[in-house]
């Protein structure tokens, strides 16, 4: 009887979604540049980035945010928006929200959301290079 119980605690643990937990950019003139790996809570489906470029009067932000669904900062985000916008995820891939300045992808494969944001500064200085030469 301990036996079959261990086993299905195992197999329970073994079977949490994994998700980068990533922050990079900038949140009100501070820099970010923060990878970590995460183990998702139980019922998680998605690991999800957001993309974002934000700016007001009192808060600005543009960067890359990678998180479990419904962990840390995407998961405040979430259901911050849930009135304007709903944002969470129903399938694999991603979608644009222009009137939000915001793109969103989702997956459902452990480390999945392991997504380098390209500076469109390197970008131009990269197709620069390349009609130089």
């Amino acid at each position: 009887m301990r036996c079959g119980f261990l086993l299905f605690t195992v197999i329970s643990i073994a079977s949490t979604l994994k998700c980068k937990d990533i922050i990079i950019g900038q949140a009100n003139g501070t820099s970010f540049n923060f990878v970590n790996t995460l183990d998702c809570p139980r019922d998680t489906k998605w690991c999800m980035n957001l993309n974002i470029s934000f700016q007001s009067s009192l808060y600005s932000i543009d960067g890359l945010f990678g998180n479990c669904e419904s962990s840390g900062f995407i998961g405040s985000l979430l259901n911050f928006t849930k009135p304007l916008a709903d944002l969470t995820c129903k399938t694999a891939g991603c979608a644009s929200f222009p009137s939000a300045n915001l793109t969103r992808c989702c997956c459902n494969t452990d480390l999945c959301n392991t997504s380098a944001r390209v500076s469109p500064l390197i970008g131009a200085l990269g197709f620069l290079i390349l009609m130089l030469l």
